[in-house]
Parts: C-alpha cells; sequence; structure tokens
C-alpha cells in the first residue's frame, strides 16, 4: 500500500513537470513599445510566466496591472504579480550606463493547446506600451528589430488636438508665424556643410551605441525611437 502511495506521488510530480513548458524568444508580430522583447514564456499549471527585457532609453518604465494575454482563442488571463518592475503610479529609473533591464509578470495559466495570443498592456494601445500582438510559441524571434502596431500617422492622429481656426486676423497671423518658423529653418539647413553636421551627429550616437555594447539592430531601433533633435510637430 505504501509503495502504491509512493508511485502515485512520484507520477503526479511527473505529469506536474511535463506540463512545465519554456519557450525563448518567441516570435511576435507587432508591439506597442519597439525596444521591450519578449525573451522567455514558460508555461506551468499555475501560471503563464513571461520575461522581459527593455533596452536603456534614458528614461524610465513601470507596469499597469490592468495587462493581461488575451488568446487566439479569445480567453483573457489576469495579471497575478510581476517582479523587478513597479506597479504604477511607481516607477523604475535606469541607471547610468545600464544596457537594459530585465522583469517578470505572471498570469493566469495559458490552455495546454494554445501557442497565440496577445499580450495587452493597454487596450487602445501606443508607441510606450508593453502591447505584443500575435505571440506565437511556435515559432522564433530572429530580429532585435520590432514591426510597430500603430504607424506613426495613426499615433499623430490620436494625441494631436487641432483646435477649430480663429476668425479673421488671428488666421492670417498664425498662417504667416508659422511661413516665418518654416523659412527660418529652411533657411538654416541650407547653410553650407549644416545637413553633414546633422547627419555626422546622428552617425557618432549610432556608433557610441555599438561602441558600448548594444547590436547594429538595436542602436538602429534607439535612434529611431529617441530623436537627437526638437521636433517641428510639436510632439513629446
Amino acid at each position: 500500500m505504501k509503495a502504491k502511495l509512493i508511485l502515485t506521488s512520484l507520477i503526479s510530480i511527473l505529469c506536474s513537470f511535463g506540463f512545465a513548458q519554456t519557450y525563448v524568444d518567441p516570435y511576435v508580430e507587432s508591439v506597442g513599445d519597439r525596444i521591450c522583447f519578449i525573451t522567455k514564456v514558460e508555461v506551468t499549471k499555475q501560471n503563464t510566466i513571461v520575461s522581459f527585457e527593455h533596452l536603456n532609453n534614458n528614461g524610465w518604465i513601470r507596469l499597469d496591472p490592468a495587462i493581461f494575454i488575451r488568446t487566439n482563442t479569445g480567453k483573457k488571463l489576469n495579471y497575478v504579480k510581476s517582479e523587478d518592475i513597479p506597479l504604477v503610479p511607481g516607477q523604475y529609473n535606469f541607471a547610468p550606463g545600464e544596457q537594459k533591464h530585465a522583469f517578470k509578470v505572471y498570469f493566469e495559466p495559458l490552455p495546454k493547446k494554445v501557442k497565440e495570443f496577445d499580450l495587452i498592456e493597454v487596450e487602445s494601445g501606443g508607441q510606450y506600451d508593453f502591447n505584443f500582438y500575435g505571440v506565437n510559441l511556435n515559432k522564433k524571434r530572429t530580429s532585435d528589430s520590432q514591426k510597430p502596431h500603430f504607424t506613426e500617422r495613426r499615433i499623430e492622429t490620436e494625441v494631436v488636438l487641432t483646435p477649430p481656426p480663429p476668425p479673421g486676423d488671428m488666421v492670417r497671423g498664425f498662417a504667416e508665424m508659422y511661413k516665418a518658423t518654416i523659412d527660418s529653418y529652411l533657411n538654416y539647413l541650407k547653410q553650407p556643410k549644416k545637413l553633414k553636421e546633422l547627419a555626422q551627429i546622428n552617425k557618432d550616437y549610432y556608433d557610441a551605441l555599438i561602441e558600448v555594447g548594444f547590436s547594429k539592430e538595436q542602436a538602429l531601433q534607439i535612434l529611431i525611437s529617441t530623436s537627437l533633435f526638437p521636433s517641428m510637430n510639436g510632439g513629446k
């Protein structure tokens, strides 16, 4: 009888371990934050554990506990806990020289046969949210370049509010100010060697990122997402 109980316990333990599966660098169709990567997904009977790495963007990161997984069958898996990343309103500040920061998020267990899902921090989505669409556990990520889920045009449409045009002389005044600003900027760029100087600054920044340890693709992603020059359209 005792031997039978021991055998039953061993079978239960082996089944438990047998169900646990680990997927390293799963394929992701498109993302919100292009410098945050899913490095591993662990599926157990108790939890779905997603490991992340976020490249240093000279800023900070934090997690909204409303984050969830939505499977390709429509099932929602809620947030359980997280490690090494503060929840809103707290934040993790990157240290000088820190290249990347790793953290984990635990969700409810993924159904055994499900191999594809979306991971959503903010339902409406944006370029700085931890949103990952088309996560496929049967495929591997092969590049550090991630496809944005939203085009720049769509992001601008969502966040830039155009006020109603003011009447009469104010309209003409705004038009003249805008034209003067554009003309001034274009005249600046027409100065000898200015465009080459701007290009050299961007190249030096790209080379510096590679020198401190980023891959070429990671350096390109950081260069794209972190402008060294003020935007003409009043962005962040």
